[in-house]
């Protein structure tokens, strides 16, 4: 099943969210509500969350960083946890058949050796 994700930076390259927009935009509509800032029905939720995080023309939503926020929600540990589980998946493959344990990383460099 694929899935729609957003990672969107703000000024200066920083993360201030990256997973799933949900049907409609829910799920990012929810972040950011349960951080202060909702996003009114009649508005377009995707300049919202750039307004929100004051990559608009006014001013950001609430007082502190987003980028601060995405580092201390439960979002961003879940997606930690998933690239953990990602990085055991694939150093636990074998590569061309052979018993090697590897990521994708290295067996570019591997293969170009």
């Amino acid at each position: 099943m694929f899935r729609d994700r957003l990672l969107l930076l703000e000024r200066g390259g920083e993360t201030v969210y990256f997973g799933d927009i949900g049907r409609d935009s829910q799920v990012i509509r929810s972040y950011f509500a349960r951080h202060g800032a909702l996003c009114p029905s009649n508005v377009n939720p995707a300049e919202y969350m750039l307004e929100a995080i004051g990559a608009g023309t006014t001013p950001r939503a609430g007082d502190r960083d987003w980028k601060d926020i995405w580092l201390e929600s439960e979002d961003y540990q879940m997606v930690l946890r998933e690239i953990q589980a990602l990085k055991q998946t694939g150093m636990s493959q074998s590569v061309d058949g052979t018993k090697k344990t590897t990521t994708c990383t290295s067996n570019l460099v591997s293969r170009n050796a």
